[in-house]
């Protein structure tokens, strides 16, 4: 699979610099959004992406604790 991918990457061959330069047309395109689904496409994106915040930033909070509590492992003896 790395191999193909490498190829098309480098466009060794026509038909590799072909399938290179659909890629990035693909990957360049924009498709159109009707108006009126604007504001439900903006909600689900700013969800998504508070819901990405809010866990990053609840993690790192959790971790900020955990290192500070005493942890006790199965054997007795204490860490942390």
């Amino acid at each position: 699979m790395t191999g193909l991918l490498l190829k098309i990457r480098r466009g060794e061959t026509p038909f590799y610099r072909r399938l290179k330069l659909v890629a990035a047309a693909v990957q360049s395109s924009a498709l159109p959004v009707p108006h009126f689904l604007r504001p439900v496409l903006r909600l689900v994106y700013h969800t998504l992406h508070g819901a990405a915040v809010a866990s990053r930033w609840s993690l790192a909070v959790f971790f900020a604790r955990r290192s500070s509590l005493r942890v006790v492992n199965v054997w007795g003896s204490a860490s942390g």
